[in-house]
């Protein structure tokens, strides 16, 4: 029974209503540390006792009361009060009573009525089952739509489909890229084929991807089944193969490269093909030489004239001064532009700009480094 005379007591509960009403439970923590500096003045009675002993008022000896009430406990949780037991317990009750309302208790009783064989078979009537006949020669639907793709189902290159990002656009990181195809024919090859890649493909995946879709939208001609045939190389806006620099390494990420125009060129001399000889022209200038890539000896000179223009001037306008092209072996001779290359024998150009007075320059240096 508490006293308000006992000056004990009224400390106990001043110092408990601050531990109790601290959110933050500084309180607490100062005053167990001003107990324990007071339980070193006042050491226990009796080894064992949690407290020293305190005479009352009433001449009753009372253990030392601490500043931590019984629900409270001392821990480095600061400002989190354990639940009590009462709380505990009265949660467990009200889970046990939501767990009893789910379940649902049914008494079997037995019934004294009896039923005879005839209606105990009646409530469950065999039923016959009457057996399919065999199909009359029809073809199901999946059968009709596998006949309809059979390029899907014979495309060498299926293994490079799971590269395909079209269908994880706004997902997965993704890159859209225009595929020029020069192995096509003249008028397919003008337009570019765009391809939706995973941006975590290399470019050997990148390649056999280029090559399912070519299979899958059944473009012609077809392609070789070994897909180190072929190689990625940088194309212009127009599909013109930009020969000067070599083709991207099929072993590196897609995503490394930031060029949206590429193309699909064949390797012919890789080992196993059939050998085929790269039609390619020099065409020296003053600054270096450049390497147009042909199709075939047909080619006027004025295409390799006009290719070797803006490979030079790059995406600028053709326009201001002339040039003209002159066999390497004849200097100061123009060349027929309406003449075709078979015709003029040579595969080694020289690109000459009008009254120009780097053209002499650039002929004497070729005739040293021939003559050397």
């Amino acid at each position: 029974m508490a006293f308000l005379d006992n000056p004990t007591i009224i400390l106990a509960h001043i110092r408990q209503s601050h531990v109790t009403s601290d959110d933050t439970g500084m309180c607490e923590m100062v005053l167990i540390d001003h107990d324990v500096d007071l339980e070193k003045i006042h050491p226990p009675s009796m080894p064992g006792d949690s407290g020293s002993e305190i005479q009352g008022s009433n001449g009753e000896t009372q253990g030392y009361v601490y500043a931590q009430s019984v629900d409270i406990t001392s821990s480095w949780d600061f400002g989190i009060r354990r639940r009590s037991n009462t709380a505990q317990r009265l949660e467990r009750l009200r889970k046990e009573r939501q767990n009893q309302i789910k379940c649902k208790n049914i008494q079997w009783k037995e019934r004294n009525s009896k039923q005879s064989a005839q209606e105990l078979r009646s409530l469950f009537e065999k039923k016959s089952l009457k057996e399919k006949p065999p199909s009359s020669g029809k073809q199901s639907i999946l059968s009709v739509r596998l006949e309809q793709c059979p390029l899907q189902l014979n495309n060498p290159f299926n293994e490079y489909s799971k590269f395909d990002g079209k269908g994880h656009v706004g997902t997965t990181a993704t890159k859209k890229i225009d595929v020029y195809l020069p192995l096509q024919s003249s008028q397919d090859r003008l337009l570019p084929m765009t391809v939706v890649t995973m941006a975590s493909a290399r470019v050997q995946d990148l390649i056999g991807l280029i090559c399912w879709q070519y299979t899958s939208e059944g473009r012609e001609p077809k392609l070789n089944d070994n897909v180190s045939a072929y190689c990625l190389h940088i194309a212009e806006d127009d599909g013109e193969v930009d020969t000067d620099f070599p083709p991207l390494d099929s072993n590196e990420p897609i995503h490394k490269f930031g060029f949206s125009t590429l193309a699909l060129v064949e390797k012919y001399s890789s080992p196993g093909l059939t050998s085929k000889e790269s039609l390619f022209v020099r065409i020296n200038a003053a600054h270096g030489f450049s390497l147009i890539q042909v199709d075939n000896t047909k080619v006027t000179m004025k295409e390799i004239l006009l290719k070797a223009v803006k490979r030079r001037k790059g995406s600028q306008k053709i326009s201001g001064p002339q040039y003209r092209l002159e066999k390497q072996s004849e200097p100061n001779v123009a060349v027929d532009l309406e003449s075709t290359l078979e015709s003029q024998s040579a595969w080694e150009f020289c690109l000459v700009r009008e009254n120009s007075t780097l053209a002499t320059s650039l002929r004497a240096r070729l005739v040293r480094h021939r003559h050397a």
